[in-house]
């Protein structure tokens, strides 16, 4: 290609992608959250557990606004764990805008933490796909005891 041309065709393409990333919504919108609970000794992951939606059975919960419930069902030995390290039965975990997930550390004795997480995801199209809100977004996962 012609040096000349090359340049052309460069100062004419990198305004165009400017303008695209311009022009494209900073953030999408989510219509489901979901949580995890996870203890851990140490780095090693004693026990894991998703959030449920108590009316359908699936690990999504319908949320399209910025204060979102997530159940979570643990055993009893991971509830009791829940309530002494987390300070109750419920965490709240902030997204940040502009992010698809957090987690809150709750610390246990010695080398023990419970990690809580939610995550922002839109169920709109055929799949389900992580997602940003344009606030924060506070989800309150709830210990279930099973």
């Amino acid at each position: 290609m012609i040096p000349q041309l090359r340049r052309l065709s460069t100062a004419v393409a990198a305004p165009l992608v400017i303008a695209l990333v311009a022009a494209a919504p900073a953030y999408a919108s989510h219509t489901h959250v979901g949580s995890s609970v996870r203890v851990l000794h140490n780095t090693t992951e004693v026990s894991s557990y998703v959030s449920e939606d108590l009316l359908t059975g699936g690990a999504l919960i319908a949320c399209t606004g910025t204060l979102c419930e997530t159940p979570v069902p643990l055993n009893a030995r991971d509830y009791g764990r829940f309530v002494r390290w987390c300070g109750g039965t419920s965490q709240t975990v902030t997204v940040p805008s502009g992010s698809t997930s957090a987690v809150v550390v709750c610390s246990g004795p010695s080398s023990w933490t419970l990690r809580v997480g939610a995550a922002l995801n839109d169920c709109s199209g055929a799949n389900c796909v992580p997602t940003t809100h344009s606030g924060d977004v506070d989800v309150n996962v709830v210990a279930v005891k099973r």
